[in-house]
């Protein structure tokens, strides 16, 4: 059984948006989204407190993004 609380969630489906969208929008003072401002996400690195680090890496040419745990 898979198990979690709400902000453990939170993180998974935030990274799996991220990854998907492959940007994060601008926003003004009020925290609404400029449609034409974003910032492109290169890489989203993830350092685990057991010591293990966690590398996701956007390819731009196509929809892959490769998964390196300690730099391997």
């Amino acid at each position: 059984m898979i198990t979690g609380n709400v902000g453990e969630w939170s993180e998974i489906y935030v990274l799996l948006k991220l990854l998907a969208e492959g940007r994060i929008y601008a926003a003004d003072d009020n925290l609404n989204r400029i449609n034409g401002m974003y910032f492109p996400i290169i890489k989203i690195v993830r350092q685990e407190v057991n010591s293990k680090k966690y590398e996701y890496l956007l390819n731009e040419n196509s929809n892959l993004v490769h998964v390196f745990l300690n730099s391997n």
